[in-house]
This record gives structure tokens, sequence and C-alpha cells, in this order.
């Protein structure tokens, strides 16, 4: 509807409130192109994992003894729950065959966060982190500390003996809840997670076993939404 006159009528207030109103309506009625999180099955095999000071590759799905050794090179989590490897300290083996794997996941996960396809993404090895049943939940939610280019985070699941857990990501509108419903338990990675940078995250440890997981940087230098 056309607005009133300026220097307007005795109806102006109530005209450019019924606009106001029409607007939110329409806006309310927009669904966004994605999602702030998203998780999805996969199967694939992983990759030849070494870390420092492990005399031999990490095995799947993660035993004990490798499970220690892992949590004795990590540093807390910056949420509190499970132990974070940095990038530096670990060495993935025949990568190219790893990255050919992971690449239909990590398109997955861009249509499901809303990315044009158009967009040139590259996924860049951040650590790895290693949360165990046990773990203290999380005592604080943050959002990732953003590098240049950086908008969004992909977690891959490593082939773990575990049930339970979820990770919880927010925005200052929206949360999604992305729980491990079904028990693992398989030689193959069959998890991948991804969210928008800019969100909080926590991550509750499962409730039984370990939870291994590599985790990526998604970069750009073009507009994601």
């Amino acid at each position: 509807p056309a607005l009133p006159p300026a220097g307007g009528s005795d109806d102006e207030e109530g005209g450019e409130a019924d606009v106001r109103r029409r607007l939110l309506r329409v806006a309310a009625s927009l669904k966004p192109s994605g999602t702030l999180a998203h998780a999805a099955s996969v199967d694939f095999v992983p990759p030849l994992l070494r870390a420092e000071g492990m005399a031999e590759p990490v095995a799947f799905p993660l035993p004990e003894a490798h499970a220690q050794a892992l949590r004795s090179l990590g540093e807390p989590a910056s949420d509190g729950c499970g132990v974070w490897v940095r990038a530096e300290r670990l060495e993935l083996g025949a990568i190219k065959e790893w990255e050919e794997s992971l690449r239909p996941a990590v398109r997955k996960a861009l249509r499901a966060l809303g990315v044009d396809k158009t967009t040139e993404v590259s996924s860049v090895l951040r650590g790895l982190r290693l949360c165990s049943a046990g773990s203290a939940p999380p005592w604080s939610s943050a959002a990732t500390d953003l590098r240049e280019g950086v908008f969004a985070q992909l977690e891959v699941a490593l082939p773990s003996v575990r049930s339970g857990g979820a990770l919880v990501v927010r925005s200052r509108r929206h949360q999604c809840l992305l729980e491990e419903a079904e028990p693992a338990a398989a030689a193959r990675c069959s998890r991948v997670e991804a969210f928008y940078a800019r969100c909080e995250s926590a991550r509750h440890p499962p409730a039984q076993g370990h939870r291994l997981s590599l985790i990526y940087d998604l970069r750009t230098d073009g507009t994601v939404p």
C-alpha cells in the first residue's frame, strides 16, 4: 500500500505501522537458503593417521591405548569437553585418496549450509579432537576463533566404538542439536558434521566410548550466506 503523503494526515502513524506489520509478515514467510549446521552419514575408509610421538599409525576402530596416547598429546578443548591436538602434530598419509573420499561429503555439506555451488571453497586441516565418555560436559560455547576467509567448520568422525553424544550449534535466534542416536562400531568413517563458524558451538561427550574427529576449516574468498 502507498504511504501517506509527507506532512501526513491523522492516519499517518497507523499507516506506517500497517506497512511495518506487512513487511514483518513477508520477512517471516521467507525461508533461509541453508541451515546453521548439517550432519550426514558417510561410508569411506579413514586416512592413514600418524601423531607426533606415536610409533605406529592410529588404529581403527580407535583402541584404548591409542586414545590414551592421543590424549597425552592434546590440550584442553576450548569448551572444556575433551582434548584438542593441533594439525602441526599430525600427519595424514595417502592424502590424495583421502581428499577424494572427503570431497563429496564437503559438497553435500556446503549445499545444506546454503553455499552457492559456484563458490570456490577449500578445506584446511585444523586439528583433531578426542572426546571420551566421562569427559566434562561443555562449560561454555563460543564461536570459532576465525581466521582469514574461514566461514565454516567440518568435522569428520573417525571410526571408534561409541554411543550417544551431540553437537549444539547456536546463533542469536536459532539453535541446532545434532545428536548421534545410533551406536558406531564400524572400521569406516560414518559421520560428517558442518556448521557456520560465526555460531556458538559445544560438543557433548558420548555416553560410551571415544569420539575422535578431524576438524577442517572451510575457507573461501567469495560470498556465503
